[in-house]
């Protein structure tokens, strides 16, 4: 369980739990007696724009007042018809039983009255999250990110890009790191959740990429997830691995290991996936002005966070160059991070933003690193 602040103050701490942390399941808490905040409106977008099975919480009823309450629900259900979803009321075990079910079609967001002073509907909610096929839930969201939907308005693929491509054989093992610890008596640890595959106990796999966009070969010495330790932990889980490094010469520490980093099988051929450029297909949800080629907004992608500049600006034809994008717009746009590549494939989903302006978008293409990706790497290289 990952608790995400509301307040607009923590707002990149919010993103980080929905991107980095991959999320199953998003509760959304709204007060039945203070209506639909901007926030909530805001965050309903961004879980929304990512894929993420939604449950709505409508607190308080026991204080609300009915014409308030009811505002609230109808204010809801609009929202929800935006993005296409379906907003179901349910008020008894049965009715949350049918939620659970339809829940990983990503079609149907359950809307559940309740009050935690008075305990109504609280079994409801704790009978739904109960029933739900996490597995499903891991099937659809991988679907969900080998294709585009149109209520995100993120527009159609093209077959060069998102629809043609297809995970390659080798790339089995995957799991972003979204932390690392540096602990007395256990050595370097790595957290993170694991996106496909399977990892063992004295697995050799490779991590990557660092700063200078390299892998290096390590060791799983320990598995520990929720504080117990296992010899194997597969596709879904989170957790955390003590590591060794092959390399003898080599010191594991923080300096070398970042959030946004990740780990592969040794069978992987990660190449085609570093990169500082790639391709997206975006959709802005908010911008006080326009946004021209030389923005440059923060990106948040799994647990990558980094500043990026926008360095082309395609339009939704992607041949025919435009010079501005506005809220509400969508556009193909070529992104370039600042500081080094990093790991990204077509398909995933990212959150870029800036102040309050932002965006949502879906990796079209990795392209290749140009003259001035490789002397930036080699100025690191000499550093």
């Amino acid at each position: 369980m990952v608790f995400t602040i509301g307040h607009e103050r923590y707002l990149k701490t919010t993103v980080f739990g929905l991107t980095g942390m991959q999320p199953d399941i998003v509760v959304v808490v709204v007060g039945a007696n203070m209506g639909v905040k901007k926030m909530t409106l805001e965050h309903l977008g961004i879980t929304m724009s990512l894929e993420i099975p939604v449950v709505i919480a409508l607190t308080k009823i026991d204080i609300a007042p009915k014409p308030v309450a009811r505002d609230t629900l109808q204010t809801i259900r609009k929202c929800l018809r935006q993005y296409g979803k379906m907003g179901m009321l349910v008020k008894s075990l049965d009715e949350a039983v049918n939620a659970a079910k339809g829940l990983p079609s990503n079609r149907l967001t359950p809307i559940l009255p309740l009050s935690n002073v008075t305990g109504d509907g609280l079994d409801n909610l704790r009978h739904l999250l109960h029933c739900v096929d996490v597995e499903a839930l891991v099937r659809s969201a991988q679907s969900f990110s080998n294709q585009d939907n149109d209520h995100t308005n993120l527009g159609t693929l093209s077959d060069k890009s998102l629809s043609a491509w297809t995970p390659p054989h080798g790339l089995s093992v995957e799991m972003p790191i979204d932390d690392t610890y540096q602990v007395p008596g256990a050595g370097f640890v790595i957290a993170g959740t694991i996106v496909t595959g399977t990892i063992k106990t004295n697995d050799v796999v490779k991590i990557g990429p660092d700063h200078n966009g390299h892998f290096h070969k390590v060791v799983v010495r320990s598995i520990e997830s929720m504080y117990i330790p296992l010899k194997e932990v597969v596709t879904g889980q989170t957790t955390a691995l003590g590591i060794r490094s092959l390399n003898k010469k080599q010191v594991l520490n923080r300096g070398n290991f970042r959030k946004g980093m990740v780990l592969v099988n040794l069978a992987t051929d990660e190449k085609p996936f570093v990169s500082r450029r790639f391709e997206a297909k975006v959709m802005i949800l908010h911008h006080q002005t326009t946004i021209t080629v030389g923005y440059q907004p923060m990106v948040n992608c799994r647990t990558i966070r980094q500043t990026a500049a926008i360095t082309a600006i395609l339009g939704t034809d992607e041949n025919v160059e435009q010079r501005t994008i506005r809220t509400g717009d969508r556009a193909v746009i070529e992104f370039t991070f600042l500081h080094y590549a990093e790991f990204v494939k077509p398909g995933m989903r990212f959150v870029f933003r800036d102040g309050q302006a932002k965006g949502i978008g879906q990796v079209t293409r990795v392209l290749l690193p140009d003259k001035d990706d490789l002397r930036h790497n080699n100025q690191l290289d000499s550093s």
